[in-house]
C-alpha cells in the first residue's frame, strides 16, 4: 500500500487531495503544519508527501530541507504542491524535492495528482526533474510576486543581524532561527528546527526557561541579567516576547552574546577588588599610625606633673582615637565610601567613657541612632565633634556625678537631621555664651560644624543638650 502524507494549512486543498488519491491500495494521511508532519514521520515513513511552500511556522522550503536531511525520510519521494509557481518560476526545487506541481484549477489538477502517483507507483519519476508541472496551465499574479519578496526581505534582514533571533511555537519548539543563532547553538539548521528549546541548555537554566515560557503574557521577560546563563562556554541575555496577529501565535527570543560583556565585568571586579583591597590596607596603617600617635601622647602623658597639661595631652589623645576608629570600621567594611552612624557613636561613646570615667562614678551611655550612613568625607569632622562634646559631658558636666548618663539621639524632621549629645549634669553656668567661648574644645566643634555645614547650639536642658542640625537636601552628610 502506498503511503501518502499531504501537508497544507488550507483544509479546502487537504479534503480535495485526500478524495482524488484514496483507494484501496493508497493510504492518504493529510495534516495542516510542519511541525504536525515532523512528529508524524517519527512513526511512519511516507512514500510520498506533498508539501504546500507557504504555511505558517515552518515553511515547505523548510519542511523539505528537513524531510531530506532526515535518514527515514531521506529516499521519500518529496513533491512540492503551491500556488506561487508563477512568481516563484527560478526556483530551483531539485535541491529539496522530487517534484514541483503548480496549484491550479481542481478540475485541471486531478489529473496531474493521479499521473504523478501513478507515476511514482510504475517507477517513471526521472522527468519530474525537469520543470514545474502544470506551470502553463496558471498565470502571474504581481501582488504575490510583491509578498514573496516581502517574506525574503524579511528572512534576510534577520538573518543579517548579529544577534540571535529565534522563533518558537505556542509549546516551545523552534520553527525559525537565524544565522546568528545557529552560530550560538553550534547545530545546524535541520537539526534545531522543532527542538524544545529548553532542551539545548542546562537542567536549571531549561527549567528558568520552562518558567518563563509559562508565564509569557504579552511583557518582555528577560533571563540572564541576575543569573548566569550559559551555553557552550558563552554567555547568554534572553529576550522573550509574545506575537499576536488573528489566531497566530508565536513566541519570539533574540539572544545575545554577552560573554565579552561578562569578561570585561569580571576584569573591571577583579581590578576593583584589588583597588578596595589596597585601600583598606591604607586604612589599616593610617589606623596603626593614629594608635602610634595616641599611644606616644598617653605615653608623654605620665612625664607630666601638670594637671592642665595632661588634660590637654588627654584630650588630643582622645581625637586622634576618634580620628582612628573611623579607619578602623573603614578597614572592617565592604562598603569603603564610609560608615554607619549607629555603630561608630556607640563604639567612640563606650571608648570615651572608658578613659575618663572612673570605677566610683561609673557613666552610663543610651544610644538612639538609626543605621544612617555617613560619607567618608564628612565622617572624620562629624567623629571630632562628637569626641569633643562627650568629652566635655564627661570632663565637667559629669565628673562628680553619682549616677551620669549621656544620650545619644537622631531626630529628623522634613527639612533636618539633629544629632543630640545630652547629659544628666548640672548645665551650663549663667554666664555662659557661646559667642565669647574661649574653649578650644567648642571653638574646634563650630569650626567643624562649619566645615560639614552643621548648625550647632547648646543649651541647659535638665543637663547640657549639645545638637547640631543638617539639611537633608544639602546631602552633605547622610547618603
Amino acid at each position: 500500500m502506498t503511503q501518502i502524507l499531504v501537508v497544507d494549512n488550507n483544509p479546502v486543498v487537504l479534503d480535495f487531495i485526500k478524495e482524488v488519491l484514496s483507494s484501496d491500495e493508497r493510504k492518504v494521511t493529510v495534516l495542516s503544519s510542519g511541525l504536525e508532519a515532523l512528529e508524524w514521520v517519527k512513526h511512519t515513513v511516507p512514500d510520498i508527501v506533498f508539501v504546500d511552500l507557504i504555511m505558517p511556522q515552518i515553511d515547505g522550503k523548510e519542511l523539505c530541507a528537513l524531510l531530506r536531511n532526515n535518514d527515514r525520510t531521506r529516499d521519500c519521494f518529496i513533491t512540492i504542491i503551491s500556488a506561487i509557481a508563477a512568481e516563484d518560476r527560478d526556483f530551483d526545487f531539485t535541491g529539496l524535492a522530487d517534484a514541483y506541481l503548480a496549484k491550479i484549477p481542481f478540475k485541471k489538477m486531478r489529473g496531474y495528482l493521479l499521473k504523478l502517483v501513478d507515476d511514482f507507483e510504475q517507477g517513471r519519476t526521472d522527468h519530474y526533474k525537469e520543470g514545474i508541472v502544470g506551470l502553463e496551465e496558471i498565470y502571474n499574479r504581481e501582488i504575490t510576486r510583491e509578498l514573496l519578496f516581502s517574506k525574503r526581505h524579511m528572512e534576510m534582514l534577520l538573518s543579517s543581524i548579529s544577534d540571535g533571533f529565534v522563533e518558537l511555537s505556542e509549546d516551545g519548539k523552534i520553527i525559525f532561527v537565524n544565522d546568528a543563532a545557529l552560530d550560538i547553538f553550534g547545530i545546524q539548521r535541520e537539526e534545531l528546527l522543532t527542538v524544545y528549546l529548553p532542551d539545548l541548555f542546562d537542567p536549571d537554566t531549561g527549567e528558568a526557561i520552562k518558567t518563563i515560557l509559562q508565564r509569557m503574557n504579552g511583557e518582555e521577560l528577560v533571563l540572564g541579567n541576575e543569573e548566569e546563563v550559559l551555553l557552550r562556554d558563552r554567555n547568554l541575555n534572553l529576550r522573550f516576547n509574545t506575537v499576536r496577529y488573528g489566531e497566530f501565535r508565536s513566541i519570539n527570543i533574540i539572544l545575545q552574546d554577552i560573554t565579552d560583556q561578562r569578561k570585561a565585568e569580571r576584569i573591571i571586579k577583579e581590578d576593583l577588588e584589588k583597588k578596595e583591597a589596597l585601600l583598606k590596607e591604607v586604612h589599616h596603617r593610617v589606623k596603626n599610625n593614629l594608635n602610634v600617635i595616641a599611644s606616644l601622647l598617653s605615653l608623654q602623658t605620665s612625664f607630666v606633673e601638670d594637671a592642665l597639661a595632661k588634660e590637654h595631652l588627654t584630650d588630643s589623645k582622645s581625637r586622634v582615637e576618634s580620628m582612628a576608629l573611623i579607619h578602623e570600621k573603614l578597614y572592617h567594611t565592604e562598603d569603603l565610601s564610609g560608615i554607619y552612624l549607629d555603630t561608630y557613636l556607640e563604639d567612640l561613646a563606650a571608648h570615651l567613657i572608658d578613659t575618663y570615667s572612673s570605677s566610683r562614678h561609673p557613666i552610663r551611655s543610651y544610644m538612639k541612632i538609626p543605621s544612617l550612613h555617613i560619607k567618608l568625607e564628612a565622617a572624620v569632622p562629624l567623629g571630632l565633634i562628637v569626641n569633643e562634646l562627650i568629652t566635655n559631658s564627661l570632663e565637667h558636666g559629669l565628673k562628680d556625678h553619682t549616677e551620669g548618663k549621656v544620650e545619644l539621639s537622631l531626630s529628623e524632621d522634613e527639612v533636618y537631621y539633629c544629632l543630640t549629645i545630652h547629659d544628666n549634669g548640672p548645665g551650663l553656668p549663667g554666664d555662659f555664651d557661646l559667642q565669647k567661648i574661649e574653649s578650644l574644645g567648642l571653638m574646634l566643634v563650630q569650626n567643624l560644624c562649619q566645615q560639614i555645614g552643621a548648625e550647632f547650639s547648646i543649651a541647659s536642658k535638665e543637663g547640657t543638650a549639645a545638637t547640631l542640625c543638617f539639611r537633608k537636601e544639602s546631602r552633605a552628610l547622610i547618603e
